[in-house]
């Protein structure tokens, strides 16, 4: 039996669809799903704005596979907090 509301489904359809986007170079999904504050951080650690997030995605890293695993959703009144682990591997 699945144990996710509604709300955390949608989540995490956001996020492997996001992943599916970043494999795809789609940078317009992540311009539509990014609020302008957004930041990212990256597996090296560095934390990231949208704008630079957008970058990499018109750059020399290009992925091959993003899988996302163990995802967790909080949901709170007007928002929700997804984590997850991401296996990214280079083109």
């Amino acid at each position: 039996m699945d144990q996710h509301s509604e709300d955390e489904k949608a989540l995490i359809k956001i996020q492997h669809e996001w992943a599916k986007a970043r494999v795809k170079g789609d940078s317009s999904y992540t311009r539509r799903l990014e609020a302008e504050d957004c930041t990212t951080i990256w597996p090296d650690g560095r934390i990231v704005s949208k704008s630079a997030d957008l970058e990499t995605m018109t750059g020399d890293i290009v992925f091959s596979e993003f899988k996302i695993t163990d995802l967790r959703v909080r949901l709170y009144r007007y928002a929700g907090i997804v984590c997850g682990e991401g296996t990214i591997n280079p083109r």
